[in-house]
């Protein structure tokens, strides 16, 4: 068995269910686009005044709100606005090139403001994973966009080509973003990632350090915060990978005490510890996750612990330890097997889930309170109604097939540690019988 364990947790949506999501993306770009025209009901209070289009968060309301408003003036006495509308509807998924709004914008030959938003399409297309409507539209921007956005298009490229696995394209792109720009940061992490798939440890972490330094540390947002333990986390198990175990420690050391990935920065400081001989440490950490910890990270821990024992020559804890981590995962493998029998494949019930730092069930969840919000116009008409819930029950389908891959993914890990306990504890018996004949 491996001493040094790190799984990050990956689940690969399938086309298939992306598909389904695109046709219930449709379904309610379609009742939106119908309900901007409806007279408002009274669940909606809109004022419509310019301000209603720079609204502190988008919402369903102050795009209908900016839909008034625009609705009666022309682009030339207010284009912000209609830029402004323009992002709402963005904001939402829905495909503008297709709307007279586009033309609109188009047509008034703003040169800066059409470059502008051709780049605002692009970045939408991107966030939705259109990457060949994204592509065609960064190919439209021309020299009168803004230093900013242009270093944003060129991480965006960056991220197209990575994702798409063309590395070597990407990196082109990621490293022409400047040093100056907000998105440099980014940028440097993405290179840093491509080094790591290539195992240029030092290159990568060079790559990494530099998105570190790219941040105001005395000025950092709750979501710098997380990004930068997410680059530390990072930088510290490439640091392992090279046996580097001082600076790996450092690096999960750095990483705050309330981050969503301490549990993974204790688990680095643990395998630290392994490699520092360090190993009375090393259990007292690894006892911690074992308890307190969830995901994979928490298995992780349960398996470690026993051979932190056996490095230690202590062969009863070992025993000790593989038995009850053998025990720990055929109980927990018995409950998802009940509760999948119990509840389908209800993901919240269900032990070793990160639910909170999960973005595609968060998304399953944003998307549903969207529909529900819908549905609760009464003004957009039965056939409205019906196509949303319809909606609603695709979208909650969609859910448990990825509840169920995850599940399987996890089941399967399960085994493959039981297997992997039993077979080190058969190694250790048979030395037992060997030294005692």
């Amino acid at each position: 068995m491996k001493l040094y364990l790190f799984i990050f947790f990956l689940v690969i949506c399938h086309s298939a269910s992306a598909n389904n999501l695109n046709i219930i993306d449709k379904s309610i770009n379609k009742v939106i686009l119908s309900w901007l025209d409806i007279q408002s009901d009274s669940n909606e209070k809109l004022i419509e005044s310019r301000e209603v289009c720079y609204p502190e968060e988008m919402s369903l309301i102050s795009l209908k709100a900016c839909h008034n408003y625009i609705d009666n003036i022309y682009i030339t006495d207010d284009v912000d606005s209609y830029m402004s509308y323009v992002n709402h509807l963005l904001y939402f998924g829905i495909k503008v090139q297709h709307l007279p709004v586009f033309n609109k914008i188009k047509n008034a030959k703003y040169e800066e403001i059409t470059s502008k938003l051709y780049f605002n399409i692009a970045h939408a297309a991107y966030l939705y994973q259109r990457y060949d409507e994204s592509l065609r539209y960064l190919k439209k921007i021309d020299d009168s966009l803004d230093d900013e956005s242009v270093y944003h298009a060129l991480l965006i490229y960056g991220l197209i080509y990575f994702e798409n696995g063309a590395y070597e394209k990407s990196k082109q792109y990621l490293k022409r973003v400047d040093n100056t720009s907000k998105h440099y940061s980014s940028a440097q992490y993405n290179l840093g990632l491509i080094s790591m798939r290539s195992s240029w440890w030092s290159e990568a972490e060079q790559f990494l350090n530099n998105s570190i330094t790219a941040f105001d540390l005395k000025n950092s947002d709750k979501k710098q915060s997380i990004m930068m333990d997410k680059l530390y986390l990072t930088i510290g198990y490439s640091q392992i990978s090279r046996k580097d175990f001082r600076s790996s420690k450092r690096s999960f050391s750095n990483i705050s005490i309330d981050s969503p990935v301490k549990m993974r920065a204790l688990m680095g400081i643990a395998i630290s510890e392994i490699g520092l001989g360090n190993l009375g440490k090393s259990a007292t950490i690894l006892k911690i996750i074992k308890d307190k910890g969830v995901s994979t990270v928490k298995l992780d821990a349960l398996v470690t612990l026993p051979q932190v024992y056996q490095k230690a020559g202590n062969t009863r804890e070992t025993v000790n330890y593989y038995d009850a981590a053998i025990l720990n995962m055929r109980s927990l493998l018995k409950k998802i097997n009940v509760d999948m029998k119990d509840s389908g494949t209800s993901y919240s019930r269900l032990p070793l889930f990160d639910i909170d730092n999960d973005w595609i069930m968060r998304g399953f969840k944003n998307c549903n309170a969207l529909l529900n919000e819908l549905i609760s116009y009464k003004s957009i008409g039965r056939e409205n109604i019906q196509l949303l819930k319809k909606s609603k029950i695709k979208l909650e389908l969609e859910k448990k097939k990825y509840a169920a891959v995850k599940i399987k993914i996890i089941s399967e890990l399960l085994k493959d540690y039981i297997k992997q306990s039993k077979y080190a504890l058969a190694v250790i018996y048979d030395k037992s019988i060997v030294m005692k004949q």
